[in-house]
């Protein structure tokens, strides 16, 4: 077998790959590095403004991207998106299932809807649209690349997520269970779970988490920093070249793996 360049195990020209939550923050990060690697990229997001902004700074480097407006707490959106992909670029082949809520709350006062909501965005979501785009990749024969996005609370979950981090969990076992089905189709499941990232919704999370914990920014940031060897925080972009790695050709013989971008926090 003849070996691939680093130009070409990197090169997705020709490839259709969709976003979840790839209008801002993290999801961002994401398309605009596998735009810059060639993939046409549908932005699959509720955010309207943001997502055409976001798809617009793509083409304005010569990129190819599409908006399309989809909710992941509904079904007919991941057919939609997936659609969407293969009518603009004729194929899906790589798909990010970034979107999620990370809305803190106490366990005791995460009651009946809050629990469905946290639920049915950061994993039916996932289930929805890999379902989606499996269907069209085992019609296509071609194999394919699914990257989920998972969370360091899948595997130390923290005070004031106990839900969240349920959730994240959930992720991390779908993704190793759908790698274990998949892979007889040629599709590889892989997942990034990334440590504190500086994003709009970090932002946000990080004023309705002081009101959950009772404590001060400062006294958050410096529990935080104090167990990242790196001690710093995390850009979108750093989160965009992993995923980029996992939906590129050089992490072909790569499946069911969770890979953490956290700056050395689990080595604390």
């Amino acid at each position: 077998m003849s070996e691939k360049t680093i130009a070409q195990l990197f090169d997705l020209s020709g490839k259709g790959a969709v976003v979840t939550g790839g209008a801002m923050g993290i999801g961002q990060g994401i398309a605009f590095r596998l735009a810059e690697a060639g993939a046409g990229v549908i932005i699959a997001d509720i955010a309207e403004n943001e997502a055409k902004d976001t798809v617009k700074q793509i083409k304005s480097k010569g990129g190819k991207a599409k908006f399309v407006k989809a909710d992941v707490r509904k079904v007919g959106s991941a057919e939609k998106a997936i659609q969407a992909a293969i009518e603009a670029y004729g194929s899906i082949d790589i798909l990010v299932n970034d979107a999620g809520n990370q809305t803190p709350a106490r366990f005791m006062d995460s009651d009946e809807a809050y629990v469905e909501e946290i639920f049915n965005v950061n994993v039916k979501g996932v289930i929805r649209f890999s379902q989606a785009a499996v269907r069209e990749m085992i019609k296509a024969g071609r194999g394919g690349k699914i990257i989920n996005i998972a969370s360091l609370g899948g595997l130390v979950p923290a005070r004031g997520q106990a839900i969240y981090s349920a959730s994240k969990a959930a992720v991390v076992s779908l993704t190793k269970s759908m790698a274990n089905e998949l892979g007889a189709y040629g599709i590889t499941v892989n997942a990034l779970a990334p440590g504190g990232t500086m994003t709009p919704g970090a932002a946000v999370f990080a004023e309705s988490l002081l009101k959950v914990l009772d404590m001060t920014m400062e006294e958050l940031a410096n529990s935080h920093l104090a167990r990242v060897p790196l001690n710093k925080a995390g850009e979108p972009d750093d989160m965009g070249k992993v995923v980029l790695f996992l939906a590129s050709g050089a992490s072909d013989f790569m499946t069911g793996s969770i890979v953490w971008a956290d700056a050395g926090f689990l080595t604390s």
